[in-house]
């Protein structure tokens, strides 16, 4: 059966509205700033964990979107990054699945309502609408960049856990693996944005010198263990 792209964008573009209803929200900044200085346990890692699930869930679905929408130049050099791309983040949820359950989250309701306001950029998440096929290798990307800075603030959250006994050192090597994917994927977006003459705010960026300061620093960390 053919694809039909007309069916396929009615139906994306009902899964969730933007008109997002008053209710609970969360976004990295007031993460950032309700765990700041709160003891951390293990439901807080699991309430983090929920969120990352609704972020990995809403990448596939704009994974699946770009390659379905995008129609101009750049398609078919950027179609294939987003198939993969999409594949990925899908495994990285049945991670998060899988994980969640070990913590004794079972069974694991996902609901659309949650998904729209309960993830790392709360109800600012951004549906992807655009059939520009720079636009939204660009859109990709800086989703990807935000990915990056959301798993570097769970294992953050992971390491305050060393003081006491809720340290889970399998939910932080899961974390590390999702991230590494998340930084790969921010590269091979840039590289074919740079191929391409794109422009894109140098301050999203990912520089490989921090990533690679950032990796020594946990190393250390470990080390003193």
């Amino acid at each position: 059966m053919k694809f039909n792209s007309d069916k396929f964008n009615e139906a994306y573009m009902s899964i969730i509205n933007e008109d997002i209803e008053a209710g609970e929200t969360t976004d990295l900044e007031s993460l950032i700033n309700f765990y700041e200085d709160k003891e951390i346990t293990k439901d807080d890692i699991i309430n983090l964990l929920k969120i990352a699930l609704n972020d990995e869930l809403l990448a596939t679905y704009n994974y699946m979107a770009s390659y379905n929408r995008s129609k101009t130049e750049g398609k078919a050099d950027f179609d294939p990054e987003f198939e993969a791309h999409e594949a990925e983040e899908y495994d990285h949820a049945h991670q998060i699945i899988n994980r969640l359950r070990e913590l004794g989250v079972e069974p694991l309701d996902v609901a659309w309502n949650d998904i729209k306001v309960k993830n790392s950029a709360g109800a600012g998440w951004k549906q992807e609408f655009e059939t520009d096929s720079s636009k939204i290798i660009v859109n990709r990307y800086n989703e990807e960049v935000a990915a990056v800075d959301f798993y570097s603030f769970i294992l953050k959250i992971l390491h305050k856990t060393r003081e006491n006994d809720d340290f889970d050192s399998t939910t932080q090597m899961l974390i590390k693996k999702i991230k590494a994917d998340e930084e790969e994927h921010a590269k091979d977006l840039f590289d074919l944005i740079e191929e391409h003459g794109i422009e894109v705010k140098k301050d999203l960026e990912i520089d490989p010198e921090d990533a690679k300061n950032e990796d020594d620093a946990e190393k250390d960390e470990d080390a003193e263990d």
